[in-house]
């Protein structure tokens, strides 16, 4: 129902409750009134011919009865009067009552009344006495119509003058309510215009009521609408420019990122590699000390490189740039060869290492290498903080999802720090970062990782006690393929050691790895110059060619015939001739070009 007719119909309504009210209260009064005033008439009537018969009564004066029945019988209100004497007989009589005959009335030996459609009656019978004894009695009919029908008109009167008062009041608030409904409806109107941005012109201003007020706010509310859209047009336009400039702040920040992680790593993937080989003096021609700085070298090296690729991750993870390569995954082979790993550190530091993985877990199809990153972090952060006791990693089969558990009895977290655990660049106590070292990206890559893998990581811990660290990975079980593919891809094209591939390889340190690798796979030839790998490949067929692609080259690299050949180039600053060869970014960990390579 609409604002109008509520109005109105609560106006009605609360006026007819209050006119019934009112007429209620006056008709009852004016009936008790006028009830009242009868009966004391009535009263006094008996009372006057009581007196008036009893001389006559006791004489048997009839004429004088007679006359003075007659002359009361003009009173107003009396009907009939009967005059019996003690004997019941009849001595005087002014008869007029229609609705009973005379012997049926002095029947009754009592008041009461008839009514019968409008007439109204009242009997009254009266005994007349003098000193106790009994003279007579007398029957009286007062006609109490005129009053009942006085009351009648006056209801039916009332009644009209009410359903007229009604229909004025609700053809006025009809009126008034419908100029108010339209005034409320055109500022509704107006109000959703401004809200539309438009900029109508408001009604009512001027007016001093209640309307001109709510005219006014609304005035006022487009001005400062108007005032904060242009304030917030020009807001949006920084807020653009600014964008565009973290846009290609970003795409700098990654592109730097990119370059110096390339640019670090490769000499350290050399000092690793080199440090690595020299600190076992096959030739023993190391002393103590120089085994022991080689040691030092190899270790920093090792853990500036995990920084670096933390800090590449978290860049990917920020630019949504991580892509999953999914494989199927045989779980307990990949907790077995992570543990491995960590064995030598943990009986280092004389601890304990515990694994289970629960037999029904088997294979799952998700990214093996950022689930080795997640569970090697995690190990090494229990390794790291735990300086006695044991460890523990534990495989679960959770349905949907496996759970890796990697619990310690390290140090622990305190309960108002573990909210924060996740948090990039923060660690449970700032002493924790001077006394172990670490930038607490770790955790937070972690998560992250989890996450993008289709589960969560969840941490426990007691400060002092020890942490347990959950992660939950989805097992994507659809998607697993037949078992006996599921190497497959590790045989591709290169089965054997029967194959023979050319590299022309300038930078022997940078390739080092990735010449160790391909030779568990391929017969390799290494050549240091353009020329002599062109020299190379006229004289001798190869199965196929691997190019580490310079600027200087570049000409001499597009007249080469491209069956066959491969090149690894840094696709920040490749040259569009080269578009016609199969590439692999050579800014990629030399495990991922390894892949990369078998898998051409």
């Amino acid at each position: 129902m609409s604002f109008k007719y509520r109005f109105i119909v609560s106006f009605v309504l609360l006026e007819v409750f209050f006119i019934v009210l009112i007429v209620s209260v006056n008709f009852i009064a004016i009936n008790n009134s006028s009830n009242k005033l009868i009966k004391e008439q009535i009263e006094s009537n008996i009372t006057f011919l009581e007196e008036m018969l009893k001389v006559p009564l006791s004489i048997y004066d009839l004429a004088t009865m007679d006359n003075l029945l007659y002359k009361t019988e003009e009173l107003r209100h009396i009907d009939s009067i009967v005059v019996l004497d003690s004997n019941k007989k009849i001595l005087s009589e002014v008869y007029n009552f229609k609705h009973f005959s005379l012997d049926e009335l002095i029947t009754f030996e009592k008041d009461f009344k008839y009514e019968i459609d409008d007439e109204n009656y009242e009997i009254r019978y009266k005994e007349i006495k003098e000193d106790e004894t009994q003279l007579g009695s007398i029957y009286i009919v007062f006609d109490t119509s005129e009053n009942k029908q006085f009351i009648s008109k006056n209801i039916r009167n009332t009644l009209s003058i009410i359903f007229i008062e009604i229909l004025f009041s609700t053809l006025l608030s009809y009126l008034i309510g419908s100029r108010l409904t339209r005034m409320l409806t055109n500022l509704s109107d107006v109000a959703k215009e401004i809200g539309e941005t438009k900029t109508p012109e408001i009604p009512y201003k001027n007016n001093k009521d209640e309307i001109g007020v709510l005219a006014n706010s609304l005035n006022k509310m487009q001005f400062d609408l108007k005032t904060r859209r242009e304030k917030l047009k020009l807001l949006t336009k920084d807020l653009e420019e600014q964008k565009e400039e973290l846009i290609i702040a970003n795409k700098a920040k990654d592109d730097f990122l990119a370059n110096m992680s390339h640019e670090l790593k490769t000499p350290l993937n050399s000092i690793n590699i080199i440090s690595s080989v020299m600190v076992r003096n096959k030739e023993e021609n190391l002393s103590e000390k120089d085994v022991y700085n080689l040691n030092m070298i190899n270790k920093c090296g090792h853990d500036l490189l995990y920084l670096i690729n933390d800090v590449l991750d978290i860049s990917k993870l920020e630019a949504n740039q991580i892509i999953l390569n999914k494989e199927d995954i045989n779980l307990k082979l990949l907790i077995k060869d992570i543990t491995e790993i960590f064995k030598p550190q943990v009986t280092n530091k004389n601890l304990e290492l515990k694994v289970s993985v629960e037999d029904s877990i088997k294979f799952i199809h998700n990214d093996k290498q950022r689930i080795k990153q997640i569970v090697e972090n995690l190990l090494s952060n229990a390794l790291k903080f735990t300086a006695k006791g044991k460890i523990e990693v534990q495989v679960k089969d959770k349905n949907n999802f496996v759970e890796i558990l990697v619990k310690d009895d390290g140090i622990g977290i305190k309960e108002e720090k573990l909210e924060h655990i996740f948090d990039r660049f923060k660690q449970a106590e700032e002493s924790t970062s001077r006394r172990y070292g670490g930038t607490g990206l770790g955790l937070a890559i972690c998560k992250e990782l989890s996450i993008l893998l289709g589960g969560d990581i969840k941490v426990q811990s007691v400060f002092g006690k020890g942490s347990i660290f959950r992660v939950f990975i989805a097992k994507n079980e659809e998607e697993i393929k037949a078992l006996e593919n599921i190497d497959k891809k590790d045989n591709l094209d290169i089965k054997e050691k029967t194959q023979t591939v050319l590299i022309l390889n300038k930078n022997p340190i940078n390739m080092f790895k990735i010449i160790v690798g391909l030779n568990q796979y391929l017969n390799v030839e290494q050549v240091n110059s353009i020329d002599d790998f062109i020299e190379s490949k006229k004289r001798k067929n190869y199965d196929f060619y691997i190019i580490d692609v310079e600027n200087e080259d570049i000409e001499k690299i597009e007249k080469i015939e491209e069956k066959e050949v491969l090149l690894l180039v840094d696709k920040n600053k490749i040259a569009n001739s080269l578009s016609k060869f199969e590439t692999i970014d050579k800014t990629l960990d030399s495990k991922e070009i390894i892949k990369q390579i078998k898998d051409k």
